[in-house]
């Protein structure tokens, strides 16, 4: 037996210890087939090498060397976490909150007074997957085969949610799912899954937040599948705000309809290392589909954002905006495909990646790439890497503002472009606000004549 093969035969055995503990789940016969497939595909296709075109740019050596394990206490004490959380802004956001400790739902935690009769929310460790929409859905809209971590969360995911909007139902509060991880004796590995259905005419907002520690080893691999019907509207938000020692690796997968829209957008301050994969599927005409990501990194913190973009009908249109903000020996990766499929005529998509460098040490590799097979299509995408801008800087330093703080004002500036475009208000100004603090603008704005 190959060395190579024999490693892939020690994260079998060990995956399939994890399993077990998944599969005490009621979990029924289809979702059940559906986890040891998952289990067999991530066996077939091991950790991602460098050799690997999707991976090229991205060493995951330290992830795959490191050890973690599960938690099965469902009542960690999340005293610390729960408090560094309220302290941070997360419990403003809005009145519907679903709280998860190192993986597992907590009720007690949670708020769900505002939560409309109409719509159903389960917890997967509760009956989840019980529920048709789990088993007419999960692993249905996440579909990329190649991809190793969606197949370890499916594979062993033991909490998170299924949501079903029906048809007309529109929830005027935000859902805000925040996951918590807190210091163990064992790094803990979690997998949370998300599931959200909605239906034809329906609307409804989501946060994802992760917390944990700030120097304390651990591993989130998260999924979320959105499933957008006809003339339905779904926004989603995910906020990074993981410890600088946290691994955190995400799939988020949408399926739209008929003149659907649906927005994804991310902040990432968080994690010593980071990968994110979005897909949109547009698979009606006339769907409209946005992806937007702020990464603001330091130190030795590496971000990886790969998108995919299918238009697979006619008459639809996509938004891309992604920036990054780089200081110390901090390392990015933006990877964006557009497929414009030989069907899909009247397509308008827009793709932009900038990229601020701080530090001569910090660097960005993007790779921007277009497919097109339609003939009548306007597609656009641009990628920029730089510096504070020398003429804007100068403008603000001749009305009198100090060297040091002109370049805070025109980082905020640059940062703050994608964080504008939020449309939740309290989750805007928290970022805002943040954003303002991390530049000390306020001090800045101080010595404006």
């Amino acid at each position: 037996m190959s060395k190579a093969e024999s490693n892939k035969l020690a994260d079998a055995n060990i995956l399939s210890e994890r399993l077990n503990t998944a599969s005490l789940l009621p979990s029924g016969g289809v979702i059940a087939d559906f986890r040891k497939d998952s289990l067999k595909r991530y066996y077939a296709l091991g950790m991602p090498t460098l050799k690997q075109e999707e991976w090229r740019f991205t060493n995951v050596s330290a992830l795959a060397n490191a050890s973690f394990g599960v938690s099965a206490n469902t009542d960690a004490s999340a005293d610390d976490i729960f408090q560094s959380a309220e302290e941070y802004g997360l419990f403003k956001l809005t009145t519907i909150r679903f709280v998860f400790v190192n993986g597992h739902y907590r009720p007690d935690l949670s708020e769900t007074t505002d939560l409309p009769n109409s719509i159903t929310v389960k917890s997967i460790a509760d009956g989840g997957l019980q529920d048709p929409t789990a088993q007419k859905y999960l692993g249905k809209i996440a579909v990329d085969q190649r991809h190793p971590f969606m197949a370890l969360n499916s594979a062993l995911f033991t909490d998170g949610l299924i949501i079903h909007v029906p048809e007309n139902t529109v929830v005027i509060p935000p859902i805000h799912i925040l996951y918590l991880t807190t210091e163990t004796e064992v790094p803990l590995f979690t997998n949370p899954r998300l599931l959200l259905v909605a239906e034809a005419m329906s609307q409804v907002t989501v946060i994802e937040s992760f917390m944990g520690p700030e120097d304390v080893r651990y591993f989130n691999n998260s999924v979320a599948e959105f499933d957008v019907e006809e003339n339905a509207v779904v926004d989603h938000y995910s906020l990074n705000l993981e410890g600088k020692a946290a691994f955190h690796t995400s799939t988020i997968d949408a399926r739209q309809a008929r003149t659907s829209n649906f927005s994804t957008q991310s902040v990432t301050f968080g994690g010593h290392f980071t990968r994110n994969d979005v897909g949109l599927n547009l698979d009606g005409q006339g769907a409209f589909g946005m992806i937007n990501g702020l990464y603001q990194i330091s130190g030795d913190q590496f971000v990886d954002n790969h998108t995919r973009i299918d238009h697979a009908q006619p008459n639809c249109e996509t938004h891309e905006l992604f920036k990054g903000v780089l200081d110390g020996r901090a390392r990015g990766v933006f990877n964006g495909m557009i497929m414009v499929r030989q069907i899909a005529q009247k397509t308008d998509a827009k793709q932009t990646n900038r990229t601020m460098l701080l530090s001569p040490h910090a660097m960005i590799n993007t790779n921007p790439q277009l497919e097109i097979f339609a003939d009548d299509v306007k597609c656009t995408h641009g990628a920029t890497i730089g510096q504070i801008d020398a003429n804007q800087l100068y403008y603000l330093k001749s009305r009198g503002i100090s060297d040091e703080a002109a370049r805070r004002m025109l980082v905020f500036a640059f940062a703050n472009n994608v964080v504008e475009k939020i449309k939740i208000a309290p989750l805007r100004d928290l970022l805002e606000s943040r954003l303002l603090e991390a530049h000390k603008v306020g001090e800045a704005l101080a010595h404006v004549k």
